[in-house]
């Protein structure tokens, strides 16, 4: 009997041990959490715009968007995507063939878009008709001063991620296509429309940059791009963010 009652004390006790130990790993873990959250939030409070965008390249997963472009077929087997350091010079990437940046594409640094997922951005869009909105000689001048004129006067461009967004969710893209309806019975245009997604910029094989956009009709549509020099036609809409 004795014998017994001094096994489950040694029990009690090894398992008090345990407990103590496991408690102490807890507690350590904790702390070392608690540690690394600070040392996160100092470095994110810290940050810069320049510095924020290349965080958040590092960390943000391109491969959906590889894929996509893979799909337009005109940008090499070859995509290598990033958020450029700052604002994109339109002008300075619309002269010149550039074959050993073919596939190389661009989300938008823009700090309203940054974080924001391409379903936020098309919950965020309006459609901009943009040959009304902007003087004639712009247009003449090619979509690189479009962009450029567009963005002086404040709007910000949805980029790619929208586009994939659109690509996989066939129902939105009829809404828009119908939210253009008004415009294009204006202008004897009851045929297609080009989606323009500005926040980004995507090189094709041969190297010039074009912006991604998105041939769409009343029942489809096909995934291409329009080169930054060229002109900005009455079919030719951008998406931006409502602000």
């Amino acid at each position: 009997m004795t014998r017994n009652i001094q096994s489950l004390l040694n029990a009690l006790n090894e398992a008090e041990s345990h407990l103590a130990a496991a408690k102490a790993n807890h507690d350590a873990a904790l702390t070392d959490r608690d540690t690394k959250l600070a040392a996160f939030q100092a470095a994110v409070a810290d940050l810069t715009p320049e510095t924020s965008a290349r965080a958040v390249a590092c960390s943000f997963d391109f491969t959906f968007l590889d894929a996509l472009i893979r799909r337009f077929g005109w940008a090499g087997n070859n995509p290598r995507g990033s958020f450029p350091d700052g604002p994109i010079d339109y002008q300075k990437m619309r002269d010149g063939n550039q074959p050993a940046l073919a596939g190389q594409y661009f989300l938008s640094p823009d700090p309203e878009l940054k974080h924001m997922s391409g379903e936020e951005q098309i919950k965020r869009a309006k459609i901009l008709i943009t040959p009304d909105d902007m003087p004639e000689h712009t247009r003449e001048k090619g979509r690189a001063a479009v962009a450029e004129y567009l963005r002086g006067e404040g709007y910000i461009f949805l980029d790619l991620r929208a586009e994939l967004y659109l690509e996989e969710h066939p129902e939105e893209r009829q809404r828009l296509f119908e939210s253009t309806a008004k415009y294009r019975k204006a202008h004897g245009n009851f045929g297609y429309i080009w989606l323009f997604f500005m926040g980004s910029t995507v090189r094709c094989a041969s190297g010039i940059a074009s912006f991604p956009a998105m041939e769409m009709d009343a029942s489809d549509r096909n995934l291409d791009g329009g080169w930054l020099r060229s002109g900005w036609g009455s079919d030719d809409f951008a998406l931006v963010l409502e602000t």
